[in-house]
């Protein structure tokens, strides 16, 4: 059993970790991830110096067959268990221990968070930030960007085009 490697159901819950300090940085390299461009949107949105830090990670997970990527924007994972079971058995770990058919969003509003059935790697979900918390988040934003600016530093503006560049790794992959 590989210790730092993990299952997130959630960008969210791979941000949490990483804040927390739960998680380290090279640690991405090695653990599964479900998402979507919907969460994704509401991730760069929400925090976009942890969003261009973890971006990276999900894209090479792509390339590498350990993501599970739901690309339609009407529900923020709607990833059916069935793929995420598929995403777990491309990389030889044991399905989750709850039935196989459904969506996450429904999973996860219903039940609690599922567990690998061997429990051989740790599985993670955080849902969406709160409209309060959202907020606050975009304030210390603004105001550690007015710090940047104010110390003479400037803003970086560009941004990938990461919803072409997950699609193009995910079609890349062996």
């Amino acid at each position: 059993m590989n210790a730092k490697r993990k299952l997130f159901l959630s960008w969210m819950a791979v941000r949490e970790a990483l804040v927390e300090g739960n998680l380290q940085d090279a640690d991405l390299d090695t653990c599964l991830f479900c998402t979507s461009v919907g969460e994704l949107i509401l991730g760069q949105a929400f925090d976009q110096r942890n969003f261009r830090a973890i971006m990276p990670h999900l894209l090479k997970a792509a390339a590498e067959g350990r993501l599970a990527y739901f690309d339609k924007f009407d529900h923020v994972n709607g990833l059916s268990i069935a793929c995420v079971n598929d995403l777990l058995k491309l990389n030889g770990v044991a399905p989750l221990n709850c039935p196989a058919e459904g969506t996450l969003t429904r999973l996860l509003y219903d039940l609690a968070v599922p567990q690998v059935e061997d429990f051989s790697i740790p599985v993670l979900f955080a849902g969406q930030p709160t409209t309060e918390t959202f907020r606050a988040a975009r304030q210390q934003q603004a105001e550690d960007d007015l710090a940047l600016v104010s110390a003479g530093a400037r803003l970086s503006t560009s941004f990938s085009n990461w919803m072409v560049d997950i699609k193009t790794a995910l079609a890349m992959r062996p």
